[in-house]
């Protein structure tokens, strides 16, 4: 394929904190804790994919609750890439909301979906190496692909 294709890079973080009670709750979330170090998980996943990926194509979805941590915390993401859900109704509510938004605002752009923005990823490299082969693939057989560890 000679062309790179368009690629839109959409973020879930929506997580209620609710598995790490006490540490992580409703009110804030373990996406938004440093939990592993000085930076919060969900920076620590915008860091890694602005290696890769411009800033506007990262598109962020989560509950409208969370919108002042988002805000503060990926100030380099323009606002309208904020996806903020009315009101919270799991994974496929979510994801239904903001690929029909980013299909919208780009007719055929190619999605990749990071599904959680508290994940520990080691090798950087190596993962935005696949998300970008795996963008590629995607957009010369019209299909999904999963990538997997």
């Amino acid at each position: 394929m000679d062309k790179k294709p368009d690629v839109k890079v959409l973020i879930m973080c929506g997580g209620k904190g609710t598995r790490m009670w006490p540490i992580s709750n409703m009110a804030h979330p373990k996406q938004f804790e440093s939990i592993l170090g000085d930076t919060s998980m969900f920076r620590e996943t915008v860091d890694r994919v602005l290696q890769s990926f411009k800033p506007e194509d990262i598109y962020i979805a989560t509950s409208g609750l969370f919108a002042e941590q988002i805000k503060k915390q990926a100030t380099e993401i323009p606002g309208e890439n904020f996806i903020f859900e009315p009101a919270m109704r799991d994974n496929l509510g979510a994801l239904g909301l903001a690929t029909s938004i980013i299909e919208k605002r780009n007719p055929g752009s190619v999605m990749v979906l990071l599904w959680g923005a508290d994940h520990l990823v080691k090798k950087v490299d190596v993962f935005l190496d696949a998300l970008t082969k795996a963008a590629e693939l995607a957009s010369e057989s019209d299909k999904m692909i999963l990538i997997d560890s």
